[in-house]
């Protein structure tokens, strides 16, 4: 059996490679100069066009690789790819953003004079076509050419792939920087969530924004004058751009109607139908509007169906009764109705958006209002700033990470009548001597606070009370005793912190006393405690970093 001519032998021989000597090496250069020497011209002229055509290629390489923007690119591939194949003129057909004609070629074709191949992408995607004709240097394109042709091509779909690649690169941050424009733009529409007031406002509020993406359709605005504070809260549909700009034509309506109105139902009737008649028909927003007589906490309110806020009167939580009405933009034409109630001093009312309650973790479980009254319930106080910042900390770390699916938005306002809250506090030193200077603390406090006299005797027997019997049943606590009051909101609060001093819970370790044995059956001790705590609402008691505090509340 013979292969390429030689016997299997000599075939296997010429296969095998040997070690060869010096001397043999320098004969087979001198044998390959003299093979050189003797090449024919036209193969001599191969090798120099392959020469030329390699540089020319080198040189486009160069070229593309230096230029980004795709128009010129274009315009250097048609100046250089010319050279790479000897031609008189190239072209070059891109198909844009759209997909190529189903019937393309995606194959080299050589028509003599006319030479094309297709531009094909790295995702096998054909960008266009480049087409050189008129061979200059012989009469037609031959087999070298179309190895250059096919290189060229290859050249110039990575070049155009990585052009549009840049622009799309600039492009989404040329979007990404409007979009934090549009962002702070949106921001500075609404009032800032935390604001001071002089101390003689009658109401505090705080509230709190975060949208899902850098901009989103929540909202919320309030303002006042001498008599009313007027406050909403509102959810566009959908999110994105859309509902960003729905969101600002609600919080412009509501600021702009709010002054001509004189209950909440009817701006929320008038707000609705501008909406219609100025948003797309998929878009409304669910709302709640509330108008809050400052002179003697009388709320009138409207839901547009909206979640119900909740209303806080001290430690009881519970969802503000509204009947649900349609979202706004809904129809041309709603009455929605106007529901009432008072809030007494220190009753707060906490407006959110469903951002909240549907805020999920990676077990794809909701906060649900459930957790937020729970939340809400805890607050250690009342006060706006505590609710709002409690909540979303609740909500983050419920969340523990999973992205948020929606708008946040959370608005607290807490009426407080003719007083704001303030509070006094001192520290005495662990001695009966003392007594007389918690009495002058009491007075003080009195004298600013404008309470009834049933609730400053109420006050000050407790702190007597507790005062003298921790000295009494707490002899190993510090030497340091503070006694604060505070006003605030409908409660009078009296707290005493004995400092580096062992638990003592004036509930349930002070004597007990039953008061339905007679006199002389009783064990001595533990009255006053026993009044105290009858005068007094509530009672609470920690013991924290060695610290044992009792706080007694009384309604004013």
């Amino acid at each position: 059996m013979e292969c390429g001519g030689l016997p299997p032998l000599a075939a296997a021989e010429k296969a095998v490679p040997r070690h060869r000597t010096p001397r043999q090496l320098f004969s087979d250069k001198i044998a390959g100069a003299r093979e050189k020497m003797t090449t024919p011209a036209v193969q001599r002229d191969t090798s120099a066009r392959s020469d030329v055509a390699l540089y020319a290629l080198l040189e486009l390489s160069k070229a593309l690789s230096s230029e980004f923007n795709l128009d010129k690119l274009l315009a250097v591939i048609v100046e250089k790819a010319s050279a790479v194949v000897e031609a008189e003129k190239t072209r070059i057909l891109l198909y844009d953003d759209e997909d190529p004609p189903p019937d393309v070629d995606r194959s080299l074709t050589n028509a003599g004079s006319i030479l094309r191949a297709p531009v094909i992408d790295s995702h096998g995607k054909v960008l266009g076509m480049i087409e050189s004709v008129n061979k200059t240097t012989q009469s037609s394109f031959d087999a070298h050419d179309e190895s250059l042709m096919h290189a060229l091509a290859t050249h110039v779909a990575v070049a155009i792939e990585r052009a549009r690649m840049t622009k799309l690169h600039l492009d989404n941050q040329r979007y990404e920087q409007s979009l934090r424009l549009a962002s702070e733009i949106q921001m500075r529409m609404l009032p800032s969530g935390t604001v001071s007031l002089p101390e003689s406002t009658p109401f505090a509020i705080h509230a709190f924004i975060r949208p899902a993406k850098q901009i989103g359709g929540d909202l919320y605005d309030f303002f006042w004058n001498d008599e009313s504070l007027y406050f909403c809260i509102g959810d566009v549909t959908g999110k994105g751009v859309g509902a960003a700009l729905v969101m600002a034509m609600t919080k412009t309506l509501f600021r702009a109607y709010a002054v001509f109105q004189y209950d909440p139902a009817r701006l929320l009737s008038a707000v609705s139908a501008r909406l219609y008649e100025e948003t797309d028909p998929s878009m409304f927003v669910t709302g709640f509007c509330g108008f809050l007589n400052l002179r003697n906490g009388r709320l009138m309110y409207s839901n547009a169906g909206h979640e119900p806020p909740l209303i806080v009167r001290g430690k009881s939580v519970e969802r503000l009764a509204s009947k649900s009405g349609l979202p706004m933009g809904a129809l041309r034409s709603f009455k929605y109705v106007v529901e009432k109630t008072t809030l007494k001093p220190g009753d707060a009312v906490f407006l959110y958006t469903d951002g909240v309650t549907d805020a999920s973790n990676s077990a794809e479980e909701l906060f649900s209002v459930k957790r937020l009254r729970e939340v809400v319930e805890h607050c250690p106080d009342s006060e706006p700033s505590t609710i709002v910042s409690q909540v979303a900390a609740s909500v983050d770390r419920f969340a523990d990470g999973t992205p948020q699916a929606d708008d946040i938005a959370m608005l607290c306002v807490q009426y407080y009548g003719a007083q704001r809250p303030f509070e006094m506090a001192e520290t005495f030193r662990r001695d009966i001597a003392e007594l007389e200077d918690v009495f002058d603390l009491v007075e003080r406090f009195f004298a600013v606070a404008e309470v009834d006299e049933q609730v400053k005797y109420a006050v000050e027997l407790a702190a007597e009370e507790i005062f003298t019997n921790v000295l009494r049943h707490n002899p190993a606590g510090g030497d340091r005793i503070e006694i604060r009051l505070k006003l605030g909101g409908a409660d009078v609060a009296l707290s005493l912190t004995d400092f580096n001093a062992p638990p003592f819970d004036v509930q349930t370790e002070a004597p007990a006393v039953d008061v339905n044995k007679p006199l002389e059956e009783r064990k001595p001790g533990g009255l006053g405690l026993f009044l105290v705590k009858t005068m007094m609402d509530r009672v609470e008691y920690h013991h924290e970093n060695g610290n044992s505090r009792v706080t007694l509340y009384k309604r004013r």
